[in-house]
């Protein structure tokens, strides 16, 4: 129990660390902790508020709705430019773009427009909290909560980490399949993912060959070569780990650089 806590912390304490250095001032962004809690806040009132609006007449809200759809869709709009009008101007490939972690113009907007997309999905946990109000509890379904939640936290790790860029490849090549890698709170954590730098992880060289060749195959489909920077390496314990970046074979599409 302490070692697997000890861990968690250690884990923890390196997310927080190795995000990106322009985005982690933000509100909300550095630690994952406030997103947490304002998660778990919205669990309570999906949990509580049905009981507590059961003896009580439906709020109207009509008036008050039609100024807040209204302003999410302007935010909507904004958002849509912004990440339209950026990319256009960056030259971005839709199939597959490395992150600018840059200061310049370009790749600020970018970023700046992928954290009002996330605060956006934290605004948008209001649309449970008027249901409830309305008693429209046949609304606030499973799938509505867990959509909300997986919205927030994966765009807070987008805003963390790669603010921009097109992930296509990792996510193709399905990893989380496989049951290997570094198991922490149950969870097998086989890649990491930093810029253009991909780390896969596994308890043997057989299971990581496996991982990599997943990669290779995926990256082949789309015109890519795997830049290996470093040989199969066994770290500490019982951990293999294999380091690489993407090589686009097309100018327009190019992650990593050959060493």
């Amino acid at each position: 129990m302490a070692l697997a806590w000890k861990n968690t912390q250690e884990f923890y304490y390196w997310a927080i660390e190795n995000g990106d250095p322009r985005t982690d001032p933000w509100p909300l962004v550095y630690s994952p902790v406030p997103v947490i809690l304002i998660f778990i806040l919205y669990l309570i009132i999906v949990a509580v508020g049905p009981r507590i609006m059961q003896q009580r007449k439906p709020v109207r809200l009509k008036g008050f709705l039609v100024i807040y759809n209204l302003s999410v869709v302007l935010l909507s709009v904004y958002m849509f430019y912004e990440f339209l009008m950026t990319s256009l101007l960056a030259n971005y490939s839709y199939l597959c773009q490395p992150v600018d972690y840059s200061w310049s113009d370009l790749g600020m907007r970018m970023a700046g427009v992928c954290w009002w997309f996330f605060f956006s999905k934290v605004i948008e946990l209001l649309d449970t909290v008027f249901f409830i109000l309305r008693k429209k509890n046949d609304q606030v379904t499973f799938l509505h909560v867990y959509h909300h939640g997986t919205m927030l936290f994966n765009w807070w790790a987008g805003v963390k980490y790669v603010p921009g860029g097109q992930e296509y490849i990792m996510r193709k090549a399905e990893l989380g399949e496989f049951q290997t890698g570094i198991k922490i709170s149950e969870r097998n954590i086989n890649n990491l993912r930093y810029a253009d730098d991909m780390i896969l992880m596994a308890e043997s060289e057989e299971e990581l060959r496996n991982l990599l060749m997943r990669v290779k195959e995926e990256s082949a489909k789309n015109g890519l070569k795997l830049n290996i920077k470093k040989k199969p390496g066994k770290q500490k314990g019982k951990i293999w780990s294999h380091h690489f970046c993407f090589l686009g074979l097309h100018d327009h599409c190019r992650w990593g650089q050959q060493p």
